[in-house]
């Protein structure tokens, strides 16, 4: 199972990137945010082996972590589906499987997993609150990208960041998650907008 880069968001792929080259029989992928941090996922399911499983985007810049189980006997899982069923804003696993001639939702139960973090990095944000332009002080860190995220961790935006500072005009007032990511790793902050 390997993903590719849309290099240039025309059409131009890069390199192979492998997420795992152990599934056996895998028929059906889908790519969400299933554990709300703000990247997206990749689900899988396996016909020949039965399993249902997830991959963790471990740092929102497409390296993934290893297989998690959702259910290891879904009986011939063929197609799978993710979607908020619930309303709760968890995307659940929505899979077919063709042995067990069923249907089966597996309910997604991950909490929030965006927090602020600051132990590892030092970023400052201002001004508090924002109007306008927010200035990001990390000068041990290259900034690559910056993305809004609202209370809940679902993004909203990729902001454009120009000499450590980010366009907050557009927002409404209220308070949002920027998801930082810099040269090493990805932090999340929050940032109150007047």
């Amino acid at each position: 199972m390997s993903w590719y880069e849309n290099t240039d968001g025309e059409g131009t792929f890069g390199a192979q990137n492998v997420i795992a080259n152990n599934i056996i029989g895998a028929v059906s992928i889908a790519a969400a945010d299933i554990d709300k941090d703000g990247d997206q996922d990749i689900i899988a399911s396996a016909y020949n082996t039965n399993v249902v499983m997830w991959f963790e985007n471990t740092n929102g810049l497409g390296n993934f972590g290893t297989s998690q189980e959702i259910n290891n006997n879904a009986e011939g899982p063929n197609n799978l589906y993710v979607a908020d069923l619930n309303g709760d804003t968890k995307q659940d696993v929505i899979v077919a499987c063709e042995k067990g001639n069923k249907l089966v939702w597996y309910e997604n139960e991950v909490e929030l997993s965006v927090k602020e973090t600051t132990a590892h990095l030092s970023c400052k944000l201002y001004p508090q609150p924002v109007a306008d332009k927010l200035h990001i002080d990390m000068p041990q860190h290259s900034i690559q990208k910056v993305y809004v995220l609202d209370i809940l961790g679902k993004p909203l935006q990729l902001l454009a960041c120009e000499q450590n500072t980010v366009d907050m005009s557009d927002f409404k007032s209220g308070i949002y998650l920027l998801k930082i990511y810099t040269d090493t790793q990805v932090l999340v902050q929050k940032v109150v907008k007047r």
